[in-house]
């Protein structure tokens, strides 16, 4: 809850503490203070990652061709091959990734919103029973769970725009389907 009263002053400090650290320096202290993080890839860091993938299947490719005399036709052919390997790898781990954070959510969305409902059968109001369940969830749970204390938090302080706050929620999402139908 106290999170959720002062996330702009949070976010404040946060940024002015990182504005003057390299990202090497943010992640270590971070880890060092037992803060479990990584850096996120810029979309250069990204792109850079797929091309060295590419150069470096495609001269390894090549050295063994060389090694073991392989013809040149077959040789162009297998370094292409590899380059193209390096090339695509990184998104199909991407695409992997994003799956399993996708399924993970799903889950997660459909065991909080069963027990949801059910402490809203037993008559509780919507901020109490978000208490409740963020209570019995204590401190476990993935993304949906963190936001829906966000939520309870912000309904305790008497927050009234509940669609503002379901927007803010919404924007820190992944863009899913359910999940939109959900916060509508």
């Amino acid at each position: 809850a106290a999170r959720a009263r002062h996330w702009d002053a949070l976010m404040a400090e946060a940024e002015r503490w990182t504005a003057v650290r390299t990202v090497d320096e943010c992640e270590r202290a971070m880890r060092a203070g037992g803060v479990p993080c990584s850096r996120y890839q810029s979309v250069g860091d990204y792109f850079g990652s797929k091309v060295l993938g590419a150069i470096v299947l495609f001269v390894l490719a090549v050295f063994a061709c060389i090694l073991f005399r392989v013809p040149v036709v077959v040789t162009v052919v297998a370094a292409a091959a590899a380059g193209l390997v390096g090339l695509f790898t990184p998104d199909s781990e991407v695409a992997k990734a994003t799956e399993r954070r996708r399924e993970a959510l799903y889950r997660e969305m459909a065991w909080t919103l069963d027990r949801l409902a059910a402490v809203l059968e037993t008559g509780e109001g919507l901020d109490s029973a978000l208490g409740v369940l963020t209570w019995v969830s204590k401190g476990r749970g993935g993304l949906f769970i963190a936001l829906l204390r966000d939520l309870g938090g912000a309904l305790a302080t008497r927050k009234t725009d509940v669609a503002g706050i379901l927007s803010g929620l919404q924007r820190r999402l992944p863009r899913m389907a359910e999940l939109d139908e959900f916060l509508q």
